[in-house]
């Protein structure tokens, strides 16, 4: 994947943020995580993201955020527990075509 892949993680919990930040660098992608909504609408509102992932309490912010960005797409984590596997598959899957893939 291109290292300028950029992913944008909103979610509650910092240790949630923390493992999914890990798995995805892992990966070779720019993760920007973050607890606060209206950070995560900054970061949106100044760099050019290719995915938001949120959590399902953040899920409506999805919306205002493809306001700033048109067509963002996002993977919201439903609130059933996930192995940090099948979260990075998701990750993937999601991505925009643009963004290579190894």
């Amino acid at each position: 994947m291109k290292g300028n892949t950029t992913i944008v993680v909103l979610h509650e919990h910092a240790g949630v943020i923390e493992l999914i930040d890990a798995a995805l660098r892992d990966r070779g992608l720019v993760v920007l995580g973050t607890l606060d909504a209206f950070e995560a609408a900054e970061i949106v509102r100044r760099v050019k993201v290719d995915l938001l992932v949120l959590s399902r309490s953040h899920r409506e912010l999805a919306e205002n955020l493809r306001a700033l960005q048109t067509g963002l797409p996002a993977v919201v984590l439903d609130g059933e527990p996930m192995w940090l596997d099948e979260i990075v598959d998701a990750v993937v899957a999601a991505l925009p075509p643009r963004c290579e893939r190894s």
